[in-house]
Formats: structure tokens, C-alpha cells, sequence
């Protein structure tokens, strides 16, 4: 199953693998939460309100030790780097909340 980095503007960025995400919160659980809250917070909640500080911890924490994580900590920081400063966002399987539209683009990269 993948899972999709959501803006608060309505649009949905392939992010990962179930299996990928999983990968960056076992490297996740490693980060100091002082030095990285915004990471930390995205991965235990799930969501974050303020972009630049998450792109910038996610340049900046220590690089994982194996080739999956670091794919999936490229693709999530390469998909920030197209997310306005102001945004809000939500990891999520794709699904709008109880039918709703809330999704009014999604966006693939292809690197």
C-alpha cells in the first residue's frame, strides 16, 4: 500500500511504501526530538505546520544507514521542496476524509 505526503491546499505527493515509512520511522526513532521536533512529529502524529523547519531537519539529521530509508527520506525531501511555507501536511493512505474532496491534485515526481 503507499502512502501519500497531503497539503492542507488539497494536494496529495506520493511518498512512500507502508514498508518505506516504516523504514524512516525506526531511523525516526533514533533522532534527537530536541534537535529534530518537526521529523519527530511527523512521523509519531503524523502530520506538520511548518514546512521549512521539517525540510530543513530532514537536510540536515543524520543520514540512515541503508539505501531504502535514504530513498525514502530523498523522495520526502525532494516533495518538500515543492510545498509552499505555509502549508500544513498530513501523511495519509490517500483517502479523503468521509467521501469528501479534499484532494485537488496529485503530484508525481519522477527522478
Amino acid at each position: 500500500m503507499s502512502l501519500y505526503l497531503n497539503t492542507d491546499a488539497g494536494q496529495q505527493y506520493s511518498l512512500a511504501t507502508v514498508a518505506g515509512w516504516g523504514l524512516v520511522g525506526e531511523w525516526a526513532d533514533h533522532l534527537d526530538a530536541a534537535k529534530y521536533p518537526e521529523m519527530v512529529h511527523l512521523w509519531e502524529y503524523g502530520w506538520c505546520q511548518d514546512v521549512p523547519a521539517l525540510r530543513s531537519e530532514v537536510g540536515t539529521a543524520p543520514p540512515p544507514h541503508d539505501r531504502n530509508t535514504a530513498h525514502t527520506l530523498d523522495t520526502l525531501s525532494e516533495t518538500l521542496r515543492h510545498i509552499p511555507d505555509d502549508a500544513a501536511v498530513v501523511v495519509s493512505d490517500g483517502m479523503t476524509q468521509e467521501g469528501g474532496d479534499s484532494v485537488e491534485e496529485s503530484v508525481t515526481f519522477h527522478g
